[in-house]
This record gives C-alpha cells, structure tokens and sequence, in this order.
C-alpha cells in the first residue's frame, strides 16, 4: 500500500482548490438528488452525494505530495480551511435561499379559485399576494410542527442547545481579550 499511496511529510495540506473542487462537487450532487428522483440517474447520483463528502477524509492520502503544500507549524494551515470554511458557508446560504424559495412557491396557491355557493355555483374570487404569501408560508410552518422529523430539524433541536455554545464562546473570547485595567483620572488642577 505504501507503494500506491507514500507517506506524506508531516504539516502537508492539499491546496485549497482540491478541496473547493471536492466542496461543489459535493454540493452539485446534493443539488441535482431532487431533479434525479424517478430517473435512471437516482441511483448514480445519490451514490455519489453520499460517497464525495468521505472523499476529504482520503484526499490528503491519496494525491501526490506536489498537490499539496508543507507547513512547518500547525497554525500555518488556517488560510486552508478558512477558505474552505467559508466557501461552506457560502454555498449552504444559497441552498437555504434556494429552497426556501421553491417551498414558497410550490406551497402558493392559485391567485383565483372557485367559491361554491346556491345562488352562484361557480363564482370566481381572486386572491391577494398578501392572503397568497400567508398560505403559503402557513403550510411551511404546518410542516414544521405536524411532522416529527421536521419538526425536530425546525425547532433546532438536531442541532443541540445553542445557549452553552454561546457561554463557552464568550468565555473563550473573554480569556482571549482580557479587558483593559481602569485607568484612573487624574486632574491637572
């Protein structure tokens, strides 16, 4: 194995743009998974978006040294994954918005609909954007809170507690910026 695969000096990173490459990859399978369904691609394609994010666990293994650069100290590699942190962060904000915008518009209803009534059978009323929108968005959060899967996702708690996040981040910054001792005013009178 060692044949295929050398060992790798210590401190080596591949550059950022193997990963970036390896991120929308990931992110285009994930994207594509809704437009695959009932294809002959479905499989293919869900094979792939659940196989390309294990992929960044083998990369630093499996490309050649030159791919890749050395640092000396650990902290050397920040720029690396800050980049790739933000690029995350970047492209999931977009599939958020891109969702919440199809949800919004599959869950709008029609701007006329029909009112049965005894005097006038098929009467046709219209709908305002206001009374739309607030269909729409009220059939969103009815998803959120009848179903339980989603209604664990909704209500955050897939993703723990934030509050003991924010008391150990506070602390963190607090021993990292201690605050400046008070200086005392004196006059000059």
């Amino acid at each position: 194995m060692a044949r295929v695969f050398p060992a790798k000096p210590e401190g080596f990173v591949p550059k950022p743009a193997l990963y970036l490459f390896l991120l929308v990859s990931n992110f285009v399978a994930t994207f594509l998974i809704p437009y695959a369904s009932n294809t002959p691609s479905f499989m293919i394609v869900s094979i792939i978006s659940r196989a390309l994010p294990f992929s960044f666990l083998a990369l630093p293994y499996i490309i050649p040294e030159t791919w890749g650069n050395v640092h000396r100290h650990p902290h050397d590699t920040h720029a690396t994954y800050t980049t790739l942190f933000r690029s995350i962060s970047t492209i999931s904000s977009l599939l958020h918005v891109k969702s919440s915008f199809f949800a919004l518009f599959h869950n709008t209803p029609e701007s006329t609909y029909y009112r049965h009534s005894l005097l006038h059978p098929f009467e046709e009323e219209h709908r305002s954007a206001l009374n739309r929108g607030s269909t729409a968005l009220s059939r969103i959060f009815g998803a959120v809170l009848e179903h339980p899967a989603i209604s664990a996702f909704g209500s955050g708690r897939c993703w723990g507690e934030p509050f003991p996040v924010l008391d150990s981040l506070v602390e963190i910054l607090l021993r990292q910026y201690p605050s400046p001792p008070e200086q005392s005013v004196s006059s000059n009178c």
